[in-house]
């Protein structure tokens, strides 16, 4: 049975939209079937792939810019090339993403792969294993909007309680807005690469504890300072400043040189009397492949000093080669409480998962410890249940 449709400008339907609907409806005697009325909007939609991405390069050639249905949005163009890599890393060998892989770092295609949930929810699964049954997914290059929308909506729920997802649905991925779907990747990707920065997978880091700390403070440790300690252990070894965080204090390549230098004898420190930022980051990245650091960035990417990007990259290196003294096995003993401090980080995890998945307005919990404390979490938890 034919059924009435009426389309207008707006909610993401440009007008060129519109009117390739209303010739196709006038060519078939303005009535169509629901079915080839969704077919004729995936062509559609299929066709307007080749003008998405037409970007704008700011003058500082830091971002790009893209007009959406609301209004004017900005994305960093280092972060695109960092996510789309780490993809490319994690999943290589995937056969359920050889057709999809690689992703050009330099090109738009991320928004398009990210846009039918598949490689977000095999993101996911790498976060947590499990965290989506891949037996309930919709497989396949040529999926329907049902079928993409059921993806991105087992997607969007798995992520409930892990990210924030302030403003983001299904609706980000399959209008392919850049900066809602590389917020989303900014959590994920850093998930993932930190996921092993905890005692509990490399005892090791106790090493970096401060005079009077227990473990337990260490294991409290959001990752991004204990790699920010480690980068100081390694520095402080080669006679070198400190740094105190992860973006500015490495744009210049050379704090990466020591500690490269330190993790192994053959990476030359050379390079850091090179005058250019953006040569000397590549001569880094170049020292980097020859402990097996993974191609998560690119030099242009580095010296832009964002910490999202250049945490991704530090983890790597880490999860490469920590260069950290093993522990004997007195020192191992010693630290008898490691094993409760695991099991209770488990817990701390399972309940900030809850405090954030229940949608309390200005509450989202990244250390459970910390943010309790003043008791204010907790009456907002107790006023919502």
């Amino acid at each position: 049975m034919g059924r009435a449709i009426t389309l207008i400008p707006g909610d993401g339907i440009g007008p060129e939209v519109v009117e390739s609907t209303r010739r196709i409806i006038d060519a078939t005697g303005a009535k169509i079937d629901w079915e080839e009325y969704l077919d004729m909007m995936q062509t559609v939609f299929n066709k307007a792939k080749a003008e998405f991405g037409k970007i704008m390069q700011t003058a500082a050639g830091a971002g790009a810019s893209v007009q959406g249905a609301v209004g004017h949005h900005t994305y960093l163009l280092e972060e695109k090339s960092v996510f789309s890599r780490t993809i490319n890393k994690l999943f290589k060998d995937d056969e359920d993403l050889k057709d999809r892989l690689p992703i050009d770092p330099e090109s738009d295609d991320l928004f398009h792969v990210m846009s039918d949930g598949i490689v977000l929810i095999k993101l996911l699964n790498k976060v947590e294993e499990g965290r989506v049954d891949w037996r309930t997914v919709n497989k396949g290059s040529s999926l329907n909007i049902y079928k993409v929308r059921e993806n991105l909506q087992l997607a969007i729920t798995a992520c409930q309680g892990m990210i924030k997802l302030i403003g983001i649905g299904a609706d980000s991925f399959l209008e392919k807005t850049p900066h809602l779907v590389l917020g989303v990747l900014s959590q994920v990707c850093r998930l993932i690469s930190t996921k092993s920065i905890q005692l509990k997978e490399v005892p090791e880091i106790m090493r970096l504890a401060k005079e009077g700390e227990e473990l337990a403070d260490l294991n409290k440790l959001p990752p991004e300072n204990i790699l920010i300690r480690w980068m100081n252990f390694h520095l402080k070894n080669a006679g070198q400043n400190e740094i105190s965080n992860l973006g500015k204090d490495i744009a210049d390549s050379k704090a990466c040189l020591h500690v490269l230098n330190q993790l192994d004898s053959q990476c030359s420190t050379a390079a850091v009397a090179e005058a250019d930022d953006l040569k000397r980051a590549e001569l880094m990245l170049i020292e980097s492949t020859k402990i097996g650091v993974p191609d998560v960035i690119g030099f242009r990417d580095i010296v832009k000093g964002n910490p999202k990007v250049n945490t991704i990259f530090i983890a790597e290196i880490f999860n490469t080669r920590h260069g950290l003294q093993e522990l004997t096995k007195e020192e191992y003993e010693a630290a008898g409480m490691l094993d409760d401090d695991i099991e209770g980080s488990k817990e701390e995890r399972a309940f900030r998962f809850w405090i954030n998945s229940l949608g309390i307005e200005g509450v989202f919990i990244d250390n459970l410890y910390e943010e309790v404390r003043d008791g204010i979490v907790l009456l907002k938890v107790i006023d919502k249940i």
